[in-house]
């Protein structure tokens, strides 16, 4: 018996049998002798015995089959002949004796694979082929054989497909592994499949996930060659053995003969930039024949599993980092609180101010007026007015203190028709004791017979003064304010103040009404007045305005809607 011994290449030191039966050379998985090889064509050469005769055929390869160095369409092959398809040589020589035949040849036999001989030649595992009995050919015919490796290569490409689509909804890495390895298994027919990945901080390659195929006995989930991922981990470089324990690569390796690992995968788990890890399936006990397609079906894998843990990881840290956010918010949210309690503890402080001054000053006048004596009527009523714009302003603390609880918390105002020139003379008649103190000249323009509005007497007053107080505050103590009333386009109450004070800056304008926005110094204002004025006037269903040029002065115009003649007392 004759058989044909691979010189170079990737299989070299495989050896075939040539008996009967025809040989086909070849890409084709349907070959009897299938070489990884691009310049091999699909169906390359054959060989048939014809009597005592072995003849090689070329069945019209692109590249030529070559017999000792010479072109060959059809010729009888000699012992010692050397054949070459394209970068493969073979030798035809008379085939080993059984006895150089290792154990374990007759299982692998039965199944109808590859099995092995455990001498060496330059580092690669010796493979020899035990035809199976009792079959009519091992060859199928060219269109059976295409459509074959067609239906193959559709199956893997469909349970590939699928894997990508489940890792592309998985975002937790342990989930992640554990899908994978069973996946793996399905694809790649080995006893265990495990997937290690690099812990960052040590270096090491880590355990993630392992399965092993049912009816293996247990034990053998943790127990792997850590010569073989290391070697891929730190090589970047697929790892394909058909018997480990025989492969000289690995002959130091006390792991692989402890847990007697025959046929190994192992590929690298890598993005573009970098390798995160390994998997590695292997046989224990029996050599089973991985193929060549089976390594790159398997790479292919750990480079999408690679992305896939790229992007688990990253979805990992930004969950991380989102919770690092939330908790730094809440805890700026409390720290906002505690600031906004004090600048709203401040700002009723100011607020309730002014009336208290005009409380101080009045009091003051009427003591000031009964220690003289009161010696008539004159007296008496003089008095009586001092003591009502007292009450008048005690009442009004009383509506700051509700506003700016309003401003944060809602709450009912009794609204009415009022006389919009009758709430600005009372604001400016309890301006004028602080007006007094300076040189401030106070303008009054009121439109008499003007509709009424329906409002909160002590809220829109509120308004007033605010804006009286802010436009001294703008001036110092020397300047004019300006104060009118109107009636305008039938619907609309206008009240407007005009100071030449100061101005307000272009880029401040849009910040004015926002609440604790001030230009004012701390002792002097918190940022609260106007933004409390702006919601009472939109409570009651009114615009307000600002103009302003920067050290000439700002004017603020506010507008209310006219009261209905069925109008009466309400709340809202």
């Amino acid at each position: 018996m004759m058989r044909l011994l691979i010189k170079t290449g990737e299989r070299k030191g495989e050896s075939y049998p040539v008996m009967d039966r025809a040989v086909f050379i070849g890409r084709d998985s349907s070959c009897t002798i299938r070489l990884p090889d691009k310049k091999v064509s699909r169906k390359h050469a054959s060989i048939t015995r014809h009597g005592n005769e072995y003849v090689i055929e070329d069945l019209g390869s692109v590249n030529g089959t070559f017999v000792n160095d010479q072109t060959v369409r059809w010729r009888a092959l000699k012992p010692g002949d050397q054949i070459k398809v394209g970068s493969t040589v073979l030798e035809f020589a008379p085939v080993l004796d059984t006895e150089e035949v290792g154990e374990g040849v007759e299982d692998v036999a039965a199944l109808g694979q590859p099995a092995l001989d455990f001498n060496t030649i330059e580092g690669s595992t010796v493979q020899i082929i035990i035809p199976p009995q009792g079959l009519d050919s091992v060859v199928a015919l060219p269109d059976e054989a295409e459509l074959s490796s067609l239906k193959k290569a559709y199956l893997r490409l469909a349970v590939m497909y699928q894997l990508i689509n489940d890792l592309v909804t998985v975002t937790d890495i342990r989930e992640l592994m554990d899908r994978t390895t069973e996946k793996v298994l399905e694809i790649i027919k080995a006893d265990r499949a495990l997937i290690m990945l690099v812990d960052d901080q040590s270096g090491e390659l880590l355990p993630q996930a392992t399965r092993q195929r049912k009816g293996l006995k247990h034990g053998h989930e943790i127990s792997f060659s850590k010569t073989i991922t290391r070697r891929v981990f730190e090589t970047g470089e697929s790892v394909l053995t058909s018997d480990a324990m025989s492969d000289r690569r690995f002959r130091n390796a006390d792991s692989i003969t402890l847990n007697r690992i025959r046929s190994t995968l192992c590929v690298p788990i890598k993005t573009k930039d970098r390798i995160l890890g390994s998997i590695h399936v292997d046989t224990l006990g029996k050599v089973t024949g991985f193929a060549q397609e089976d390594l790159e079906l398997l790479a292919a894998m750990g480079h999408q599993i690679g992305i896939a843990v790229e992007n688990a990881r990253l979805v990992t840290d930004l969950r991380k980092r989102n919770l690092e956010l939330a908790e730094q918010k809440a805890q700026l949210i409390e720290a906002e609180k505690l600031a906004l309690l004090g600048k709203i503890a401040a700002g009723v402080a100011h607020e309730i101010n002014n009336p208290i001054m005009s409380v101080q000053g009045f009091t003051g006048m009427a003591a000031r007026k009964m220690k003289e004596g009161i010696h008539g009527p004159e007296d008496n009523e003089e008095c009586l007015h001092y003591l009502n714009v007292v009450h008048e302003e005690a009442q009004r603390c009383i509506q700051i203190v509700e506003s700016i609880s309003q401003f944060y918390r809602r709450k009912q105002s009794v609204m009415a028709p009022r006389d919009l020139n009758a709430i600005v003379e009372a604001a400016l008649n309890i301006a004028s004791f602080s007006m007094n103190k300076g040189h401030i000249n106070i303008v009054r323009d009121l439109k008499p017979g003007l509709p009424q509005i329906l409002a909160s007497r002590g809220l829109i007053q509120q308004v007033v003064m605010n804006l009286i107080m802010n436009a001294k505050d703008a001036m110092g103590n020397q300047g004019t304010l300006t104060v009118s009333t109107d009636h305008e386009k039938g619907t609309w109450v206008t009240f407007r103040i005009s100071d030449t004070g100061c101005g307000i800056k272009p880029e401040d304008i849009q910040k004015i009404f926002t609440p604790l926005f001030t230009t004012k110094a701390e002792e002097k204002g918190t940022g609260l007045g106007l933004s409390i004025s702006q919601d009472i006037i939109k409570s009651h269903k009114g615009t307000i305005e600002v103009d302003s040029v920067l050290g000439k002065g700002t004017t603020f115009t506010i507008r209310l809607p006219v009261a209905s003649e069925s109008s009466s007392p309400s709340t809202k």
